[in-house]
């Protein structure tokens, strides 16, 4: 039973069996930011989310509201646990979620479509509820998922098509950044919060939901604001099981792409035996990667939530209300300040200029120019001087005037960009790409590298820091940095999934990029490579350093 207590008190003895230690969140595995950061230092959480660059405005006001009804559900209930850090993430999905990080992620999605204060107090009890029991997380996506140039090819893809773009143009290369990869960062976000959001348990689902109906009626909240709630909730899980299944099948078709090329490469048969032979095994290999790739993207969904329906979750609340019955005077209802937070004033104008820089860079997504004007028009009436009054807005402002020819105000945006609290890295090498294609590779080289350091995190910036040094002729940089890439997959590399992909092939592969972008593997890394297999066989590897004495003392006569 339920401690209620006096002012009715959330209890955790009822749900002791959750205590269990808190696991690392999906999104914990980046190092931190180096010391030179330490004022804006980031946590191993918040630089995962901008490695893989989820987008997050600077609104103090908004944050500050959100805050206040935390608090007042947390005083209410008499629980001493702090406030997470607030992240605000430019999507048009409904989500929140919490990390082990003492973070929480919400979208601009919620706030522009949530009905009451009620309702924002029912999410955000549930999600705190999360973190006051303390739920392990199952999910580790970043080792399932890492990044590299293959995953982001997957998920880029999807991202056009999720936008009717034909998804085939995505190449990684950072002179190609603004054509193929620039417009459809936002849309990217979208997939990559599917696989970083926690994954908790039906059983930790309905303990939240529980929890946070004490939360909210000890508040003085109206919770039968749950019911719509939870009909919100299962609409969002519909579309984003329809996201992994769409990068299911961009995973498929790639794979299966690569596989015939690689055969393709390697040659037909020269007898009917042989070519019998490939027939049958390029059946059975198309068999085994569609059952992989099945496999893989039932492992990502299995990382979501497990909801159970809205009609279960609002009969278990009622019965749960039922039987705690709370006796005595109902707490005060407090007077709702979500009108004047988000529906009027700044915070409704920033609300609205976020979902019109959505608008922007989906239609510049799937190329629809009309769509895109009808959308940057209150946004660009809203920059004077081309400023917007937040710093992501610069992406779709960006991204219209690339579009239209003007590189030189896309290079400008690019750099208004990197002025937010948490610039993604995208925005870093926006930057970096116009100085690349300006021949200022030493620049491109110092921006991505500051990007690197205040992320935290080399992925994004190590395979085109590759590419800008070997094109500026610095080889010995480049070997560097192709080792660091070496460095970062030892990280990444999973063992499931590189059994999906066939030996080595693992689709962090930032090593196996890098080493194409400089044309060579690093002499250390080969030495390395053959000192290794001297250590795993070394009888052979005595023979062949016998052999090499021999000959040489032969020459020598």
């Amino acid at each position: 039973m339920f401690s209620l207590g006096r002012g009715p008190r959330v209890a955790r003895a009822t749900f002791a069996g959750l205590l269990a230690a808190a696991g690392l969140c999906a999104a914990a595995v980046a190092a931190k930011a180096p010391q030179e950061d330490s004022k804006n230092q980031l946590g191993p959480a918040e630089s995962a989310y901008l490695t893989r660059g989820l987008i997050f405005i600077d609104a103090p006001d908004i944050e500050r509201y959100l805050r206040v009804v935390i608090q007042r559900l947390l005083d209410s209930s008499q629980v001493k646990t702090p406030i997470p850090t607030i992240l605000i993430q430019s999507s048009e999905a409904f989500d929140v979620f919490t990390d082990s990080r003492q973070n929480l992620i919400i979208s601009t999605g919620v706030l522009r479509e949530l009905s009451s204060e009620d309702e924002l107090a029912a999410l955000l009890g549930h999600e705190m509820s999360h973190q006051i029991l303390r739920h392990p997380q199952r999910k580790d996506a970043m080792r399932a998922v890492p990044l590299g140039l293959e995953t982001a090819g997957y998920v880029s893809v999807a991202a056009d098509r999720l936008h009717g773009a034909s998804g085939q143009n995505y190449s990684g290369n950072l002179g190609k950044f603004t054509e193929n990869s620039l417009a459809n960062t936002q849309a990217a976000t979208l997939l990559w919060t599917d696989i970083l959001a926690p994954g908790w348990n039906r059983r930790q689902e309905r303990a939240a939901d529980e929890n946070g109906f004490l939360l909210m009626r000890a508040a003085g909240y109206n919770t039968s604001a749950f019911g719509s709630l939870f009909q919100r909730l299962h609409a969002e899980q519909g579309k984003r099981s329809a996201r992994m299944e769409l990068l299911g099948k961009v995973m498929l078709a790639r794979v299966k792409m690569a596989d015939a090329k690689a055969r393709a490469q390697a040659g037909a048969g020269d007898n009917a035996v042989t070519a019998k032979f490939d027939e049958l095994s390029t059946e059975l290999r198309a068999t085994l990667t569609e059952k992989a790739v099945g496999s893989v993207i039932k492992g990502l969904t299995s990382f979501n939530r497990e909801y159970d329906s809205p009609a279960v979750r609002q009969q278990n609340l009622s019965q749960f209300a039922h039987d705690h019955r709370l006796a005595g005077k109902p707490p005060v209802r407090p007077v709702s300040q979500l009108a004047v937070a988000l529906r009027q004033g700044h915070g409704a104008w920033l609300l609205a200029l976020d979902a019109a820089a959505i608008r922007t860079l989906d239609a510049l997504t799937a190329n629809n120019r009309t769509a895109a004007q009808t959308a940057i028009t209150p946004l660009q009436a809203a920059s004077p001087n081309g400023n917007p009054p937040t710093p992501h807005l610069n992406l779709a402002l960006g991204a219209w005037q690339e579009a239209n020819g003007h590189p030189e105000q896309g290079e400008a945006r690019a750099r208004a960009w990197l002025t937010a609290r948490r610039p993604p890295a995208n925005a870093y090498v926006w930057l970096a790409y116009h100085q690349f294609k300006r021949k200022e590779y030493s620049n491109s080289m110092a921006t991505m590298e500051r990007g690197r350091r205040k992320i935290g995190n080399g992925a994004p910036f190590l395979p085109h820091l590759v590419s800008v040094a070997h094109t500026a002729g610095d080889d010995q940089r480049a070997e560097k940095y192709v080792l660091e890439c070496k460095a970062e997959d030892g990280k990444n590399i999973s063992a499931s999934i590189a059994a999906f992909f066939g030996g080595n092939r693992v689709p962090s592969g930032l090593y196996a990029d890098c080493v194409q972008r400089l044309g060579h593997e690093p002499k250390s890394a080969l030495e390395s490579n053959a000192l290794m297999q001297t250590l795993k066989h070394p009888i052979e590897g005595s023979k062949t350093l016998a052999e090499k004495i021999r000959n040489k003392f032969r020459k020598s006569k």
